[in-house]
């Protein structure tokens, strides 16, 4: 083979092949909780898919949106069984009656348990919840929310995703209503899959709770939002503590 080929050859095989250009791989997410009733409300919109496109966001941050959970916690504004039947496939629906509700008349609370047992039972819906305890109110108000979930402790099946909301009083590190509530829950099956929402616990509450449920998954608001206090925001929220297969 002429010298000039042999070095042409050598030189073809050694050189460095520029890398591909892929196209950059669609993200998509999945909003683990949000509230699909009082956002229709605060936008005054009627169409589900027009409220679904709500929001703008950075060009860097904008992500598909490729799955949903709608959580409706509010008595009042129950979804009915048409409306459930009519929401988009890749969104999934819990129902709750949220502690602060507990504050309502008697007869509306039972009429309120008595629809959320029947929702329930609707094929679109996947869990239970919010339902819990919230310690920011007057403390006059909590011993109706201790009744108020003991009334819902039934409904709790390990066919259903448990959406807990838990909030301490104001000032508190929050250990003591966690501890009172895994009290409450303490008879639960151990495999209940639980979703602990805008967890405002300190490291030793996240170990009590992965200790007895370990199917627990914890969701929070970065930078505190509106359910989690400053005082606790200045005693957790090390997020590096929760591994990233249970935060949601």
């Amino acid at each position: 083979m002429d010298r000039w080929k042999e070095e042409g050859l050598v030189r073809y095989a050694t050189q460095e092949v520029p890398a591909r250009q892929e196209e950059p791989e669609e993200r998509g997410v999945v909003d683990s909780h949000f509230h699909l009733d009082r956002l229709m409300e605060y936008a005054a919109v009627e169409n589900v898919p027009e409220a679904l496109k709500l929001g703008e966001v950075e060009p860097n941050r904008d992500l598909k949106v490729i799955a949903a959970v709608a959580n409706f916690v509010d008595p009042e504004k129950f979804p009915t069984p048409e409306f459930l039947h009519a929401l988009p496939s890749n969104l999934m629906v819990t129902i709750g009656i949220h502690p602060k509700a507990a504050s309502q008349s008697k007869g509306f609370l039972r009429s309120a348990v008595d629809k959320l047992r029947r929702l329930l039972e609707h094929p679109r819906v996947v869990g239970v919840g919010e339902i819990g305890l919230d310690y920011s109110v007057d403390a006059s108000q909590w011993p109706a929310q201790l009744d108020l979930l003991q009334d819902l402790l039934p409904m709790i099946t390990p066919n259903l995703v448990l959406v807990l909301h838990c909030r301490s009083r104001r000032g508190s590190s929050g250990e003591e209503v966690y501890l009172q509530l895994l009290s409450i829950l303490k008879d639960l099956p151990r495999e209940q899959r639980i979703q602990l929402h805008c967890f405002s616990g300190s490291p030793v509450v996240l170990d009590w709770w992965r200790k007895k449920f370990p199917n627990t998954s914890f969701s929070g608001m970065e930078g505190g939002g509106a359910c989690t206090s400053q005082s606790a925001l200045s005693e957790i929220h090390d997020w590096t503590v929760i591994p990233d297969n249970v935060l949601l």
